[in-house]
């Protein structure tokens, strides 16, 4: 005999699932907003050089870093994905 207390419904299953699902998209994007420890030592120069009215926001600073690339350190240059780089 099946012990009903054990027994998930398919509604708390697809609830957990779901649930868990968002908390790890969120815990992605969250991630791939970071920047990475060796874009931060190869960049800061570079930002505080070309983007120092944007520094404290984050977004802003990507934005400026993206629209200054030719101007960018070689070092900086190479810690950006081949599509921003390319962009």
């Amino acid at each position: 005999m099946i012990n009903q207390r054990n027994i998930l419904s398919v509604s708390q299953i697809t609830r957990f699932a779901l649930v868990l699902a968002i908390g790890i998209a969120a815990a992605a994007t969250a991630r791939a907003e970071e920047a990475t420890y060796a874009q931060r030592v190869a960049c800061t120069p570079d930002a505080f050089r070309l983007c120092s009215d944007q520094i404290p926001d984050v977004a802003a600073v990507k934005s400026c870093m993206i629209a200054n690339k030719a101007k960018l350190s070689a070092a900086c240059r190479a810690t950006f994905p081949k599509e921003t780089a390319a962009r």
